[in-house]
């Protein structure tokens, strides 16, 4: 017998959003993570508003704007619009939100500007700290052994806006100014309209003046006042380099070449990762630079020393051959910390003595160290650093450590599927 084609929807419903999400969904474990992760910042979040007896309308919540910005990285969204957009109809995402059916959605501006306010509070750094943390009391880092590496993140800034800094501190070019100059000394060639010439030579003055501005714009290339976008779009043959030049969208990010890339607006992020299970203990954004590299490894594996529970213990970190550098590793033995770095002897020799490269750990730290690469191809992929949308280092930053939070949940949810939790 054929169903019939009708449509018929209840004017009450007795389910739950939690009835609508699969036992076996993964993201019922994100969830639980995130939620144990997010109770521990509640004083954080006291702190980021004012308190409730002065009264005022209240904002989003803290809690529920961090769940959809993962929800954000997890799905490859693009934009707060879409999220937003999606958040309305999708009931996935609303029970991971924590929103009701009959809850309103927030408006993308309200949701961008509530945002703001995380980063001057580093509400994201916080809860990258927590679910480092709960890794740490399941036993999924070995607090001894890291690797260390960078990426290159493109900047939301194209090479149009790449202009000299007195340019773009004006926001007009060098012809402009010239006109803008001529534009001020013409009173002053005109005379002050009290003598001087009569109106028959002044007429016989400005014609000859005429005649003699268009024979010369027949030898001379024509000046317009343009804007510093018009103007800079053809910049072939022109010498560019980031200290005379700065982009007027993103003033922070850098034209920055490595390898075989073409030069681009870009950002650097490193990462510091533990050998154990490759989840990520430390993640940064600097600008991009031939030394930022090494400069950012240093302050994170300080940061891992002071955060080692045996002060004694024989910490390893192991590297590209990028990090093959005299100076870098004589840092990292005053910090007591055992180089293992890749070695570089093409047309030079190794900062890393054969004697460490021949050890056992050297060998595994190597090998070790390629499961750093596996946070930064999902970040890239399904996450948003390939190109971010947001303009500032402190927006990169806080997008990038936002990629690697979700990037070590993803980790966890898996590595706990494989040896699950005992009581």
């Amino acid at each position: 017998m054929r169903g019939s084609d009708t449509f018929t929807e209840s004017l009450f419903t007795m389910r739950r959003l939690e009835d609508f999400v699969p036992q076996n969904h993964p993201l019922r474990p994100i969830r639980v993570m995130v939620n144990a992760a997010l109770s521990k910042m509640d004083g954080l979040f006291a702190a980021m508003y004012a308190a409730d007896i002065k009264g005022g309308r209240p904002s989003i919540a803290p809690e529920k704007l961090l769940r959809a910005m993962l929800l954000q990285v997890f799905y490859s969204v693009r934009s707060e619009r879409q999220l937003m957009e999606q958040t309305q109809y999708n009931l996935l995402w609303r029970w991971f939100i924590g929103l009701s059916m009959d809850d309103a959605v927030w408006v993308p501006t309200v949701f961008s500007k509530n945002r703001e306010r995380l980063i001057e509070h580093d509400a994201v750094i916080e809860l990258f700290n927590q679910v480092l943390e709960m890794a740490q009391k399941r036993e999924l880092l070995s607090g001894e052994h890291f690797s260390v590496d960078g990426t290159l993140i493109q900047a939301w800034a194209g090479h149009k806006s790449f202009v000299p800094k007195t340019a773009a501190q004006t926001g007009l070019t060098d012809a402009a100014e010239d006109a803008a100059n001529d534009a001020q000394d013409a009173p002053e060639a005109a005379g002050d309209g009290c003598g001087g010439v009569s109106p028959t030579e002044d007429q016989a003055v400005q014609a000859a003046a005429a005649h003699a501005d268009a024979e010369e714009q027949e030898h001379e290339p024509i000046r317009e006042q343009v804007p510093v976008k018009a103007a800079s779009a053809d910049f072939r043959g022109v010498k560019r380099s980031n200290a005379t030049h700065e982009s007027t969208t993103d003033a922070d990010a850098r034209l920055y070449c490595k390898g075989d890339n073409a030069s681009r607006l870009r950002y650097m992020g490193h990462t510091l990762s533990d050998n154990r299970h490759g989840l990520i203990t430390n993640a940064r954004v600097t600008t991009a630079d031939g030394h930022a590299e090494r400069e950012a490894a240093k302050v994170m594996i300080r940061d891992a020393v002071q955060a080692a529970d045996n002060p004694q213990a024989a910490i390893t970190l192991g590297a590209d051959k990028g990090y093959d550098a005299q100076e870098f590793v004589d840092d990292l033995k005053t910090m007591n910390v055992i180089p293992h770095v890749a070695q570089n002897k093409t047309r030079r020799r190794s900062a890393v003595s054969d004697e460490v490269a021949c050890s056992v750990g050297y060998a595994i730290s190597m090998q070790k160290r390629k499961l750093i690469e596996q946070g930064f191809g999902w970040a890239k992929t399904v996450g948003s650093i390939r190109q971010v949308m947001v303009r500032g280092l402190q927006r990169v930053d806080q997008i990038f450590v936002l990629n690697m939070t979700a990037y070590n949940l993803i980790r966890m949810r898996t590595l706990a599927q494989l040896r699950p939790q005992t009581a």
